[in-house]
């Protein structure tokens, strides 16, 4: 066997290695993908499902607040004033 043909037979076996391991690069890179898309999609409808919970009970703390300031409004306007007044200490320290 020649040199030319060693050479020729040893660039080919090296092509095929290289191509070989480029298919089980892309193999592997599409089930990462796959599986970041599932783990994204699942994530999102996690956050869409908490984000109206935390909508939902944002909103009954608001009408709970208004009804609570309509029954007392003498103890909601103290209420208010205190927390002004612990803010403005908080805000005089910085």
């Amino acid at each position: 066997m020649s040199i030319t043909s060693r050479a020729s037979n040893g660039s080919e076996t090296a092509r095929d290695a290289i191509h070989e391991a480029g298919e089980r690069l892309e193999e592997s890179t599409r089930g990462a993908r796959k599986a970041a898309a599932e783990t994204l999609d699942s994530a999102a409808t996690y956050g869409r499902k908490h984000a109206e919970e935390a909508y939902d009970a944002a909103q009954n703390m608001a009408r709970a607040t208004g009804r609570y300031v309509r029954e007392n409004p003498m103890q909601a306007a103290l209420i208010g004033l205190g927390g002004l007044f612990l803010a403005s200490l908080l805000f005089r320290r910085r």
